[in-house]
């Protein structure tokens, strides 16, 4: 339902720009793992033409090899690689760096991907390729804050991980309560 919501409210039909949609990689493993972990990034980008209408999730889920090859091998490694690291050593009582074996070595480490949820504070596809402009990642924020509450919320996050987002979010992330945006 909150999907459809985000459907609805982010596009730009004029321009035929859709969100990227977001959230669990996998549902069920997000929702039974050890720590519920949310990577609250930026926004989304794509290689091609700016139209977006696709599930970062679903990508992860029905094209996997794709995904990895794309997204983990790709110019996009610098993000999701370290995402990977980060999650696994999490997820494995904070394992040390030494202990953290590298993705080129046991490419299955990135299956654990399955275990957080990714949230982009944009769900359009970035106006600039591979370039963030922050002020559209605020001016984002500002008009759809609500959505982005409720999507937080409902994802109830252990953790959060916020991947050079703090800035926009961090006021009102304040002391974690469960009505993260509240304006109280």
């Amino acid at each position: 339902k909150l999907n459809q919501e985000i459907r609805n409210k982010c596009c730009d039909a004029e321009n035929e720009i859709y969100p990227i949609m977001d959230g669990p990689m996998d549902i069920q493993e997000y929702f039974s793992s050890s720590k519920k972990i949310l990577w609250l990034m930026k926004e989304p980008y794509e290689k091609e033409e700016r139209e977006g209408n696709w599930s970062i999730p679903d990508f992860f889920k029905t094209d996997y090899p794709k995904f990895f090859t794309d997204l983990i091998n790709g110019s996009s490694g610098r993000t999701w690689q370290p995402v990977v690291y980060s999650t696994y050593g999490i997820l494995n009582e904070f394992s040390l760096w030494d202990d953290i074996p590298f993705i080129r070595n046991e490419p299955d480490i990135v299956k654990v991907l399955g275990k957080i949820a990714w949230v982009n504070i944009q769900k359009l596809p970035s106006e600039n390729g591979s370039l963030t402009n922050m002020g559209h990642i605020h001016s984002a924020y500002g008009k759809y804050k609500e959505l982005l509450s409720k999507q937080i919320n409902l994802l109830d996050p252990d953790i959060i991980i916020c991947g050079n987002t703090y800035s926009v979010i961090g006021n009102d992330l304040g002391n974690l309560t469960k009505n993260i945006f509240t304006d109280n």
